[in-house]
């Protein structure tokens, strides 16, 4: 009877896992795969006497699976749920490669040990190709954008000096926040195609030495004059670095409106600097609204913005720490950060001092 009932139920969950449109697979705790449904097979073509593990290594993309072999044996040592993309062969087109995400989640028996891995592979190749178009739209529209913004700005300051020279200082001020407000519009602009050249792998970094204790004072200088908070500049003697100087300072200027932009209520903003073993820190603590705890693995991502009661009052496009991220990433190095809600955050990056 035991039998029979554990034999309904295996033929139930495998008439569950092939009637969904994903390819679902089961792998044991040590990673390998043991069992993948019908879809699976129906894509692929192979039989399913052959090692279901040796199969995906075959049919994915071979520069992704360096990248998921580390991912997948962290996941395999921690418990943490596995999610990651990547591209498997198209068996209709063997020149060409569709996009899937890849997710599994462990399941554990009674004394919490890991019994078996539950996972799918989800097919995101329509969805992959409309962010690509959009991507191309954007560095489009941005490009075309940026022409007459130019024309605007030169045509804003130059009625902005006419009416200084007639004395009519009150329109005059009325021209500089035009300026400003083009100004603002530029850097949106801006974080728009910095994001597409990311996507498409395009950005590049100019690097050359320079001295970074000088550059924190200056951007500490130039936020300061446009910030409402009093910014404290905590400086260690870091020296000259190699990385990209213009790069880095837009982390630095992203960092410090940032803490500014979410402390409303607070009147200052601290900005410290450090050097350990070859790596130089930049640290930005404000004193705001915080981050939930939930949400703050997410605040790295591609026009993520933190939902709250008072989001409508702190504009953008959710767009510089992504930016920031990748560029800091590029540089060889990491940016992370901690957080108490209403207690404000802590935002650092790390980068090598120099390239050895």
């Amino acid at each position: 009877k035991a039998r029979k009932e554990i034999q309904e139920r295996e033929e139930k969950f495998r008439d569950l896992a092939d009637s969904m449109p994903q390819f679902v697979w089961t792998s044991d705790n040590k990673g390998q795969i043991t069992y993948m449904n019908d879809n699976w097979y129906r894509y692929t073509g192979y039989a399913k006497d052959e090692n279901p593990t040796e199969v995906v290594k075959r049919v994915m993309k071979p520069e992704f699976y360096e990248k998921v072999e580390p991912v997948w044996e962290e996941s395999l040592k921690t418990g943490k749920p596995f999610e990651m993309e990547y591209q498997f062969v198209d068996p209709k087109n063997l020149e060409t490669y569709r996009w899937f995400l890849a997710r599994a989640v462990p399941t554990f028996d009674d004394n919490e040990n890991i019994k078996q891995w539950i996972g799918t592979f989800t097919d995101i190749d329509d969805f992959k190709q409309l962010q690509t178009q959009k991507d191309k739209f954007l560095g489009i529209a941005s490009h075309e954008l940026k022409t007459p913004l130019t024309s605007l700005k030169i045509y804003t300051q130059f009625i902005e000096k006419n009416l200084v020279k007639q004395n009519d200082l009150k329109n005059a001020q009325v021209a500089r926040k035009m300026d400003d407000q083009i100004d603002l519009l530029t850097n949106l602009i801006s974080d728009l195609l910095d994001v597409t050249k990311i996507q498409n792998g395009k950005i590049k970094l100019n690097e050359s030495e320079f001295d970074f204790d000088q550059l924190a004072e200056e951007i500490v200088y130039e936020q300061q004059m446009v910030a409402s908070h009093k910014i404290i500049l905590h400086p260690s003697k870091v020296g000259k670095i190699f990385a990209d100087r213009h790069r880095v300072s837009q982390v630095m200027s992203n960092l410090i409106s940032n803490a500014v932009k979410y402390s409303p209520d607070a009147d200052q903003v601290i900005v410290s600097t450090g050097l350990i073993d070859n790596n130089v820190t930049f640290c930005v603590r404000d004193f705001g609204i915080g981050i939930p705890e939930d949400k703050q693995s997410k605040v790295f991502e591609q026009y993520y913005r933190v939902s709250s009661s008072e989001e409508h009052t702190f504009p953008g496009l959710g767009l510089g720490l992504y930016i920031s991220s990748e560029i800091i990433k590029r540089t060889g190095g990491k940016i992370y950060m901690s957080s108490n809600e209403q207690k404000g955050s802590d935002f650092c990056f790390e980068i090598p001092k120099s390239k050895k």
